[in-house]
């Protein structure tokens, strides 16, 4: 079976009641004098907490936090809350909340390693760079639109048309003149343009994508991944 996640399906509950060991062995080790609640491995879609604990530990897979779940959580719990997710917070600051930069490494490699075996890749670059932009925000457009315009026949160039202006900040300007242009030449030039990659949706899935002989993967010299984490 096609495997579509690294880490577990979500999970919600008492310390006490978690028997994912293999992957956060550290639970063993919470304070058991505190009333503790944990929801791992979070997507987008979440139901409210239970009230009445002292913390509350989230962990995100590979999803953004969801900002307006978790202060609303936040607020109605009005406990301490610790997040552990792949990135970081930057200027995000929510009361009683403390955000930890977590990467269960050890654990997708594992799993990279068992689907695909730990042979080296051949090299058979064809591009000199290459971007995958799905779904759009600020950064990815810039960046885009940089290779389009300087280096299109050198990359290997996936856009599609997903966009939520909230991703692109409404498209307010930065005040930076080299970042303000390439806004503007999408906004121009590449709105209403889609360059699809073949991609047979049926195969997506992190075990599929994690592939290091696949044609992203080997293709070109430097991949813009235009993610948090790339696996490449």
């Amino acid at each position: 079976m096609i495997q579509s996640r690294f880490c577990p399906n979500p999970w919600e509950g008492e310390p006490k009641n978690f028997t994912r060991h293999d992957v956060y062995s550290w639970i063993n080790n919470l304070p058991a004098n505190k009333e503790i609640f944990c929801c791992f491995w979070l997507g987008w879609e979440t139901n409210d907490l239970p009230m009445g604990y002292d913390y509350y530990i989230i962990s995100y897979e590979t999803e953004n936090i969801n900002i307006e779940w978790l202060t609303k959580q936040q607020k109605k719990c009005s406990a301490k809350f610790i997040v552990l997710h792949p990135g970081l917070n930057y200027n995000l600051v929510i009361p009683d909340t403390t955000f930890i930069t977590y990467i269960n490494l050890h654990h997708h490699l594992d799993h990279m390693i068992n689907w695909w075996g730990d042979k080296p890749s051949q090299n058979k670059k064809h591009h000199k760079f290459s971007t995958l932009c799905n779904r759009l925000t600020q950064s990815k457009i810039w960046i885009t639109t940089k290779l389009l315009e300087t280096a299109k026949d050198d990359s290997l160039i996936i856009l599609n048309s997903w966009l939520d202006l909230k991703n692109v900040h409404d498209w307010q300007l930065t005040g930076c003149d080299n970042l303000d242009q390439l806004t503007q030449i999408y906004k121009t030039k590449y709105q209403t343009l889609t360059i699809p990659d073949g991609f047979d949706q049926k195969n997506n899935s992190l075990e599929i994508g994690s592939n290091s002989t696949d044609l992203n993967g080997i293709w070109q010299e430097i991949l813009v991944a235009n993610l948090s984490i790339q696996y490449k």
